[in-house]
């Protein structure tokens, strides 16, 4: 009975400990990310879009995000009229991050963009909403 009890313990604790390593926080995210690789989501891309995936894979490959302690955000990628400059971030839930303009900070409507974030391993993976690409992320060291 007590092996029972001490191996129930331990699957808890791993579990837990799986499930808590998963959790995006604040700290983790903030300071400027590069991409380091382009991953494409879908097997076969819909006839008649293969120019533009490759065109997003080219571009975002230039992308730099900034994530600020005081919440501003930045994202570079070469393009004026798509990048982004003194807006606001927020974590919207365990792996979700949402960019605002500062007077929409307070609400869930207006999103800007909408970034799904993985870790695996010692890895961010950054999944843009409405987009058929990961990005593979690397903090800049500065």
């Amino acid at each position: 009975m007590k092996k029972t009890t001490i191996g129930f313990f331990f699957f808890t604790l791993i579990i837990g400990a799986q499930l808590y390593g998963q959790t995006l926080s604040e700290t983790e995210l903030i300071g400027t990310w590069k991409v380091s690789k382009i991953n494409k989501l879908l097997d076969e891309v819909p006839e008649g879009q293969e120019q533009q995936l490759e065109f997003l894979k080219t571009v975002f490959l230039k992308a730099e995000f900034e994530f600020k302690e005081d919440k501003n955000f930045s994202f570079n990628i070469g393009m004026e009229e798509i990048e982004m400059q003194d807006v606001h971030w927020k974590i919207a839930s365990e792996n979700s991050v949402v960019i605002q303009e500062w007077k929409d900070k307070d609400s869930d409507g207006n999103l800007l963009m909408v970034i799904d974030i993985k870790k695996e391993m010692d890895k961010m993976i950054f999944q843009l909403a409405e987009t058929p690409i990961t990005l593979e992320m690397e903090r800049e060291l500065k």
